[in-house]
């Protein structure tokens, strides 16, 4: 960057173009404060260097950390249009821009997040910039390291950046987007090889698993097809186990590698040890039990089940954990050969897919591995497969190293592209487009000095320093306290912290939402007028409130309305549910403890207690099922929807002699019928009226299901009857964000009833049985 700067440009560090540098500016937690361990299926989105590439957000393989873990560290969030940027790696100071669809969510330790203020600067153009060959390259001289080269956060601070005025960087973007197109048409057709290739090595494992792959070599010997014959795993292994539960206790920075399900992945049979967690595992068989040995074949039970790993070299002491199947052939088979075909999609995945979705409960048993049906040549046959599929597979590779090769070069271009936009040499600059037309123009120079008022505004008012005081003199002893005082100096109170979504908004951006009502749009004059804000402020304001997905733009230009979120009104107000409208006469008390009683009567089994928890879900759902509205508003409390006024009317059905309330057992507190339950039953079907049927139907299916499958039924009814009435598509994506956005449903999501393919089927359940189209 010693290239003279083109004229009405400046150099400013990152921390010169920041209105609060160290909030602007920070990069992940400790990698103490946030462990792999810790990472769940789904929550609150994490970026990692993985996700990063220059001008591209990487959207593969998200991790997640519970809503309550991202609180605690909301100093390291990011929100969408923040630049985010890596510290460490080959090449150093990728950057790119967080896409919309991410949301909000916490960096790691080694990216930093840059966020800006847009009303100075073209984020684009900044991240554009970062990542041009003028910037990337000084950062190598700050850089430590030789195995994984970083550079620091006070490196990524001080990295200095061409600056234009802002109309002519939004022309360098305009430009450079222009150029790239070509250049980033030729990247999405090489990214798009890999699927191609995993179709490829599929094809492969199908043809191996089914003969034709060896049909010719079968031919040449004079043997056919019917030469393989029909074992079962309990035929192929000699020993089944899955990993121990509860090992959590035993991780360790050292020690033996403890694999999970994250090692392991489809169409492929070789392991994935990038991330590893180790363990001090306990002395005993138990240890024992599940520790690896060469030749091993591990297989995903749980989530995502039918991936597949040969241990097919020392890896060193090594365990598995609950998720995963220890799976250990006996001599008469080839192993690899056995990997491929339970990695095969006619094979053994077809069969474990299949098994998973019978499957009354999350996962597959040992005794689905032990009924595995193998088709087996003989062994010399297995090793010709297993010879031509790592062949195939071989040239599969070989085509990934050319892919890759060209996406190197494509790379070279666009940093050509970059060198050519931040030396002034792309567009015609400010100065000579003000000189033609006649006009002045706000160099680089002022716009800085209009960043450097802000960040004085911005800044804390300092104490002016107290005079000092005349030591004082030491005071007599101290009376004790009078009778009923305690003595104590009172302790300020710590202020509570907000939850993490509220984190990210605050000051204009507070004032506007301040301004809103649900249900109701505003257009930009409408705001200005009420708040009073600049227009500087509002369009920085607006961009931010968009980003943090708490308010919603529709139309564009001068006819844009602005509306709350779904995820704003969610917090504001309880919002009116869709067609549930049907009202009856009588003391609704005694409607409600009519109802309950039908619902006792008709799941009450003495093998299976009742209790009051899924009582209230069953009440919800008939409800909702029935299309009545005995509750008026059903509350969003942790444990799901729920008629706070419930217990009441349990209360009053007992003294009606309906319902008996037990004592509790454990932490069941079961409902059986009463004497005079059948008293009730009259009231009940007159209420239901003409959808008894349905509502008989849904408690018929319903009784069998435990009280946290209800709640997550309920849960995700309720959320998708909000995004009904707001005219959005009910899918886990939108759920999800109902759920994160609400501060009493967010820690649901770090539940293994509520992952994705949980909300999913229920999804799909709720179709099924009617309560949604």
């Amino acid at each position: 960057m010693n290239k003279e700067l083109p004229e009405g440009w400046v150099k400013a560090t990152l921390e010169e173009l920041a209105i609060k540098p160290k909030a602007d500016i920070v990069d992940g937690p400790f990698g103490s404060d946030m462990k792999a361990s810790e990472y769940i299926e789904s929550g609150v989105p994490i970026i990692r260097l993985q996700n990063i590439d220059r001008n591209r957000f990487i959207e593969k393989n998200t991790k997640f950390i519970s809503s309550k873990k991202a609180e605690a560290l909301a100093r390291h969030s990011f929100i969408a249009g923040d630049i985010v940027i890596s510290k460490l790696g080959e090449p150093l100071g990728k950057a790119c821009i967080v896409p919309e669809n991410i949301g909000a969510g916490i960096v790691v330790a080694d990216v930093v997040r840059f966020r800006l203020n847009h009303s100075f600067l073209d984020p684009a153009f900044i991240c554009f910039s970062i990542n041009s060959p003028l910037v990337a390259d000084s950062l190598i001289e700050h850089t430590k390291g030789s195995t994984r080269p970083r550079v620091n956060l006070g490196n990524i601070r001080r990295l200095s950046v061409p600056i234009p005025p802002l109309a002519e960087q939004k022309r360098v973007v305009a430009k450079v987007e222009v150029l790239l197109e070509r250049v980033n048409t030729a990247r999405e057709r090489l990214a798009s090889v890999p699927a191609i290739l995993k179709r490829f090595r599929q094809s492969v494992l199908t043809a191996a698993t089914s003969g034709k792959l060896t049909e010719d070599w079968r031919n040449q010997r004079k043997i056919g097809i019917d030469s393989w014959v029909k074992i079962y795993g309990s035929d192929v292994f000699n020993f089944i186990t899955s990993g121990s539960r509860g090992w959590a206790k035993y991780y360790s920075n050292t020690g033996a590698i403890f694999l999970r399900v994250g090692n392991l992945d489809h169409n492929t049979i070789n392991l994935d040890l990038s991330e590893i967690q180790r363990v001090k595992p306990p002395k005993g068989s138990e240890g024992e039990r599940t520790r690896i040995k060469l030749d091993d074949i591990l297989i995903s039970i749980t989530a995502d089940v039918g991936m597949v790993a040969l241990i097919n070299h020392d890896i060193g002491e090594a365990y598995i954990n609950q998720h995963l199947c220890l799976a250990r052939p006996n001599n008469a088979y080839n192993s690899r050969y056995i990997s491929y075909y339970l990695a095969s999609p006619s094979g053994g995945l077809s069969q474990l897919t299949d098994a998973q979705r019978g499957a009354t409960k999350v996962g597959l048993a040992l005794g689905n591995i032990r009924s595995l049906e193998f088709s087996m040549p003989n062994y010399e046959e297995q090793h010709e497969i297993v010879r031509r599929i790592e062949a195939l597979f071989a040239l599969a590779d070989a085509i990934e190293k050319r892919v890759a090769d060209a996406t190197r070069r494509v790379e070279k271009i666009t940093q050509a592209i970059l060198a050519k936009a931040f030396s002034g040499e792309l567009v015609a600059t400010e100065a000579e487009l003000a000189r033609q037309e006649g006009r002045t123009f706000e160099p680089a120079s002022a716009l800085l000095g209009r960043i450097k008022t802000q960040r004085a505004l911005a800044a804390p008012a300092q104490k002016s320093r107290a005079p000092k005081r005349a030591k004082p003199q030491p005071a007599a002893k101290t009376p004790a306290p009078a009778s009923g005082a305690t003595g104590v100096v009172p302790q300020r109170t710590p202020a509570t912290a907000k939850p993490f979504a509220d984190q990210v908004t605050g000051g204009i951006p507070r004032q506007i939402l301040d301004s809103m009502k649900p249900d109701v749009s505003y257009s930009r004059a409408d705001l200005l007028a009420a708040t009073g804000i600049t227009e500087t402020d509002w369009l920085w304001a607006v961009k931010q409130l968009k980003q943090s997905a708490q308010v919603t733009q529709t139309g564009d230009r001068r006819g844009a309305r602005y509306s709350l979120s779904i995820a704003t009104k969610s917090n504001l107000v309880e919002i009116s549910k869709p067609a549930i409208h049907n009202r009856h006469a009588g003391n609704d008390m005694f409607n409600k403890a009519a109802l309950c009683a039908y619902i006792v009567k008709s799941c009450h089994d003495p093998r299976y207690p009742l209790g009051r928890v899924k009582l209230a879900k069953l009440f919800y759902l008939a409800q909702h099922k029935a299309d009545i509205h005995l509750t008026k508003s059903f509350e969003k409390l942790a444990a799901g929807p729920l008629d706070v006024g419930i217990f009441k009317v349990l209360n009053l059905a007992q003294k009606q002699g309906w319902l008996v309330l037990e004592e509790a057992i454990g932490k069941l507190k079961p409902v059986s019928p009463g004497k005079k339950i059948d008293e009730a039953l009259p009231q009940a079907e007159k209420i239901l009226g003409d959808s008894k049927s349905r509502v008989d139907e849904m408690l018929s299916f319903m009784k069998k299901l435990g009280w946290k499958a209800l709640e997550r039924w309920a849960t995700v009814l309720e959320a998708a009857l909000e995004l009904i009435q707001l005219n959005r598509p009910v899918n886990v994506s939108t759920v999800k964000e109902v759920l994160i956005n609400n501060e009493k449903w967010r820690a649901k999501l770090d539940r293994e009833e509520f992952a994705d393919n949980h909300i999913r089927d229920t999804i799909s359940g709720l179709k099924n049985h009617g309560f949604l189209q």
